[in-house]
């Protein structure tokens, strides 16, 4: 394509006519664009020797100026000025001057039978001519004669053929090239559908396998981040729950253990205080019996003392009456029997008082004995109240709901965070809902709860959905701790409620998350297993591609039938960006190579596939000889076949390269050539490694103008004498602390393997290469070609 553009520029460059444009110059570059579309059936031609027939033709300094920057077929030119007859000889292509034209009866005989290709200019005797350069307008730039190039074995183009041959000639073409072209059309759309379809699913497939990719990474990392903040929260809120619930435990079993001790003590004194207080109101009773019989001994007695006042009273009226009748007989004899009686009256009085007086201070010191024992447990209940006092305010000032149920489940009191909690006093939850927490609990379990608790005497805790008074809904965790009397019975149930609806809220939330980290597992698992299919697919393919590449890989079966061999081959991966090369041409010629192409895998294995397809074109089918000039040819072709001139790779290879004749006298020469791999050898005669080293360049990319040409190095070797040609993966390889195996302890490597056979010297070599990297992975590819001449 870009010789048929260069060709389009120099017919519209001639069709405009531009003064600063040399026609001999022109003519030149048609001499060397012509041959580009011939073919010889009858030789092959390694290097074009174009002759310029004429005394002093204008187009021989172009072409010569053309021959050292430009080819023809990627083969070298050489330019022959021929100036008579006599030189026409040894050429390829022939070109005659106008002003010969009149001699063509005389040249034409001359170059008959020789496959020469014969360019003339403006030639007006059509039959001793080939090709004839009209350069006169856009349709026909030059003739063809197409009998006397098919006398000569020559072939021409089409697309050459179109543009000057005659009307048969392209009669014939255009009827052939529309056959075709009917033909490649439908060739042509047929496969643009198939390359549309497999482009549309590859760019399908493409975008889906980015999108997955970056679809799960990102998965991946939010997977992660949550996974791990979910955690985190879930370790905290877990550790405060724990370590509140720990500490509330601890204060509430603390509480428990001194509440149940102060029942207990109280639950005694208050025995003991009713016991004494059914004893002191018998007492009571009696005494009350007594004191109320006492007064009626009293009120009888008053009555008696009123009476006897009365008596007194009409007896001192009688005695007023009757005073003058006998008031000094009667007066004293009424004294003394007023005394007598007042005597007899207050003694009997006296004697009545002091036996009730006596009796009501036994009674009176017995009752102060009971009082004193009132006041002493009266004294022992208020510090036990006092203490009830203080472990009622730690239960009002806890934040959690406390209650004291009795062994039925009753509620008997409640604490004010109950109140707090739920909303309900102690008269609330008695009015509106229930006194027993059977009936108020939401737990479907309750009874049986209560029924296991008293029943085996042991906490229990429990989750359930509460109500609170304002129809909220809460989670709470309740433990129910048994109160055991002194014979171990079952006495009281103390319940304590912690509300744990957020606790509840971030397990559900972590549920859920858990829900979803599991969904996103299985569709991660399910991208795996897609992953995993397209991997084995893939490394199927790459299986696949192994298989390929050994195929192009010379067999060692092969190598040893001329010469004592090993190859330490080790693909980084399951192809390879390294290979080894080897042809024989003759009983006596043999070409090798060590090869590293950039990169390894399959990007690495392309450039092998390419490298080693190149360098059997350039040796075994267009049978090239020199090493350097090989290797400048794999350059430009390498640089072709990539587009390298015109785009931004710059892939390529370093090679090691040798030519290997075997001479008559049993030794052998050795021609090495090398792009930045040295060749190492070894003397059995001096009994050491010496090295060949390489050009400080690469095959492949764009290279500097003033860069150097390849070297040719040349050797004498004898027989047990041995070649190393080897890629830099094996000196490449790091341990683990990034040290290089490096040259030198390579070369020292060869030194100690020398004396071995090929095959002790391949197993050593591949111990001290596994034992140097150890754990390490493997850096690149790697390549030892080894060679004993025997």
């Amino acid at each position: 394509m870009k010789k048929i553009v260069i060709i389009l520029i120099l017919i519209i460059a001639n069709l405009c006519g531009h003064a600063q444009i040399d026609n001999a110059n022109l003519r030149a570059n048609w001499v060397f664009l012509i041959p580009e579309k011939v073919e010889w059936s009858s030789k092959t031609v390694d290097l074009y020797r174009v002759g310029v027939y004429g005394e002093d033709p204008k187009e021989l300094p172009y072409l010569q100026e053309l021959a050292k920057t430009k080819m023809i077929k990627e083969k070298p030119v050489i330019i022959v000025h021929c100036p008579k007859l006599k030189n026409i000889k040894e050429i390829d292509i022939l070109f005659v001057e106008e002003k010969e034209n009149e001699n063509m009866e005389l040249i034409y005989p001359k170059i008959k039978g020789e496959a020469i290709l014969l360019i003339t200019y403006k030639c007006a005797n059509s039959q001793f001519i080939m090709i004839n350069l009209l350069l006169a307008g856009i349709k026909k730039q030059f003739e063809v004669n197409s009998a006397n190039l098919s006398q000569e074995g020559i072939t021409i183009d089409d697309k050459l053929m179109a543009m000057g041959g005659t009307k048969i000639d392209l009669q014939g073409l255009f009827e052939k090239k529309v056959a075709e072209l009917v033909i490649k059309e439908k060739e042509l759309s047929e496969k643009e559908i198939l390359l549309n379809e497999i482009q549309n699913e590859l760019d399908i497939q493409k975008n889906e396998n980015a999108r997955q990719k970056n679809e799960n990474a990102r998965q991946k990392n939010e997977n992660e981040l949550q996974k791990a903040e979910n955690e985190r929260q879930r370790t905290e809120v877990l550790q405060q729950k724990e370590t509140e619930l720990t500490l509330e435990k601890a204060r509430a079993t603390e509480l428990f253990k001194e509440l149940e001790i102060q029942k207990t003590v109280l639950y005694r004194n208050q025995l003991e205080l009713k016991l004494k207080e059914n004893e002191l109101r018998t007492k009571q009773t009696e005494i009350e019996e007594k004191d109320s019989t006492l007064m009626q001994h009293r009120i009888e007695l008053d009555k008696k003392i009123a009476k006897i006042r009365e008596r007194e009273i009409k007896i001192n009226e009688q005695t007023s009456q009757i005073e003058t009748q006998q008031f000094i007989i009667w007066g004293t004899i009424i004294f003394v029997a007023v005394l007598l009686i007042s005597a007899v009256l207050i003694l009997r009085g006296y004697r009545i008082n002091k036996r009730i007086n006596n009796e009501l201070h036994k009674k009176n010191n017995e009752i102060n004995k009971q009082k004193e024992e009132i006041e002493l447990k009266s004294f022992q209940l208020s510090e036990a109240n006092v203490e009830l006092e203080k472990l009622s305010i730690v239960a009002a000032k806890t934040q959690n709901a406390i209650a004291i149920l009795d062994r039925t489940g009753k509620f008997e009191w409640i604490n004010h965070g109950f109140t707090i909690l739920y909303g309900y006093t102690y008269q609330l939850l008695i009015n509106e809902l229930d006194n027993n927490i059977i009936n108020v609990s939401k737990n479907d379990n309750i009874a049986d709860i209560i029924h296991r608790c008293v029943n085996n005497k042991e906490n229990i805790t429990y989750e359930t959905i509460n109500t609170k008074r304002n129809g909220e809904n809460i989670w709470v965790q309740t433990t129910l701790t048994p109160i055991v009397d002194s014979e171990n019975n079952v006495i009281k149930i103390i319940a304590i409620d912690a509300e744990i609806t957020k606790l509840k809220e971030q397990e559900r939330e972590i549920r859920q998350k858990n829900e979803e980290l599991n969904q996103q597992k299985d569709e991660l698992y399910e991208q795996k297993e897609q992953i995993e299919l397209k991997n084995k697919l893939i490394n199927s393919s790459i299986q696949y591609a192994q298989t390929i590449q050994n195929s192009i890989l010379p067999s060692i079966s092969k190598i040893t039938k001329d010469f004592d061999a090993f190859i330490l081959f080790r693909p980084k991966d399951i192809v390879s960006g390294d290979f080894y090369w080897y042809t024989k041409m003759s009983q006596t010629e043999f070409y090798v190579a060590a090869v590293d192409c950039t990169g390894h895998g399959v990007p690495g294995a392309f450039m092998s596939l390419i490298g080693s397809r190149i360098l059997n074109n350039l040796v075994a089918e267009r049978n090239l000889k020199e090493p350097k000039i090989i290797l400048e040819m794999l350059n430009k072709s390498i640089v072709e076949a990539l587009n390298q001139e015109q785009s931004t790779n710059n892939d390529g290879m370093d090679i090691c390269f040798c030519k290997i004749i075997k001479q008559e006298n049993k030794q052998f020469q050795i021609t090495f050539t090398g792009a930045k791999r040295p060749l190492y050898y070894y003397q059995k005669e001096q009994n050491i490694i010496d090295i060949l080293k390489a050009d400080r360049k690469s095959i492949g990319g764009v290279r500097k103008k003033n860069e150097l040409e390849f070297t040719n190095q040349t050797i004498i070797l004898n027989k047990e004498d041995i070649i190393y040609l080897s890629t830099d993966g094996f000196i490449d390889q790091n341990t683990t602390n990034r040290r290089r195996f490096g040259s030198e302890k390579f070369v020292e490597l060869l030194n100690n393997i020398k004396q071995y056979n090929m095959t002790e010297q391949k197993l050593k070599m591949e111990t001290e290469f596994d034992h140097f990297r150890k754990d390490e992975d493997q850096r690149d590819d790697i390549t030892v070609f080894a060679i004993k001449f025997i």
